[in-house]
């Protein structure tokens, strides 16, 4: 069984220290790497039983059979992100054998940026299996690109937890990243399981997947959910494993389907935290722009019964 997440967290001081030294590198050296070997006992399908092959997509827009675009200011603004979601081919489309969602300098409802937010809610989901994508990150300060899980529709209803405000529901029902990164810590991908119990400690204990060629080389990132844990993976090999904590949804609402969110945000509570090294406000470096994030495939695996 891999290692714990508590074996790999460094503080929010460090965190805050880290960026100041980005240009020093003095950073790369003060975070302990998560790397361990393990595998699953279950087995998995062999063939897909979902998948979005984009080398034999032809040029244009993902096909709405199985994706839908979260438009406008709202959900970016939840982060306190700088980018406005937009469809235009511009930000998101099938180029060339890779999906590319694009994020570029621009001013639009009210914001500087453009980008792109594209679901599989209703069309495709999952309670247990193996989820792989292959994918290469965007490069540039300011960015904050993910592969990640949300409830389809959620299970838990938050107030017999004593949860209010207007994340609870989310908090209940949880959240899986399985391929998070911020541009200003280039080589550091993040996996990670949000829930009630945890929520506070994970925006103060980060973790992270050591990748030097993230933004040059594309990587296969995997999630395999199962009743008993969660197994992050890299390039088909298990690296991270979270052992099913408890019955309680506060501290493991993950017997539910989830479905899959590829996004680009810009700036914001995280991605834009390093204003030292640029004359932005938003943390953002507009030299660097615009910024792809491109998607070569996805491929699910059911759990074999």
């Amino acid at each position: 069984m891999s290692e714990r997440f508590s074996d790999a967290r460094f503080s929010r001081a460090d965190f805050l220290k880290g960026a100041i030294a980005l240009s020093s590198g003095l950073y790369l050296s003060q975070i302990p790497q998560i790397e361990s070997s393990g595998a699953n006992t279950e087995q998995f399908a062999t063939t897909p039983s979902w998948s979005q092959d984009f080398s034999k997509m032809k040029n244009g827009q993902p096909d709405p059979k199985y994706w839908n675009y979260v438009l406008g200011n709202t959900v970016p603004g939840y982060n306190y992100e700088a980018e406005t979601l937009t469809k235009n081919p511009n930000n998101v489309r099938i180029e060339n054998g890779v999906l590319v969602i694009e994020a570029r300098v621009q001013n639009k409802n009210d914001r500087q940026y453009t980008s792109a937010y594209i679901t599989t809610q209703g069309k495709f989901g999952f309670e247990y299996g193996k989820l792989e994508t292959s994918l290469k990150l965007p490069n540039g300060i300011g960015t904050w690109p993910a592969a990640w899980l949300l409830p389809t529709k959620p299970k838990y209803n938050p107030a017999p937890y004593g949860l209010t405000g207007s994340d609870a529901s989310w908090k209940i029902n949880g959240e899986i990243d399985f391929a998070e990164a911020i541009g200003f810590m280039p080589g550091f991908v993040y996996p990670s399981d949000h829930t009630a119990a945890n929520f506070s400690q994970k925006l103060s204990d980060p973790f992270h997947k050591t990748v030097k060629n993230d933004t040059s080389v594309f990587h296969t990132y995997g999630v395999e959910k199962l009743p008993s844990n969660i197994t992050f993976t890299f390039d088909g090999k298990p690296y991270l494993t979270i052992p099913k904590r408890s019955d309680s949804p506060i501290e493991w609402p993950f017997e539910q389907e989830y479905f899959l969110i590829l996004n680009l945000a810009m700036g914001g509570k995280w991605g834009g935290m390093d204003k030292n090294s640029t004359t932005n406000s938003a943390g953002i470096d507009n030299a660097s722009g615009p910024w792809k994030y491109e998607i070569e495939s996805i491929n699910f695996y059911n759990l074999n019964s």
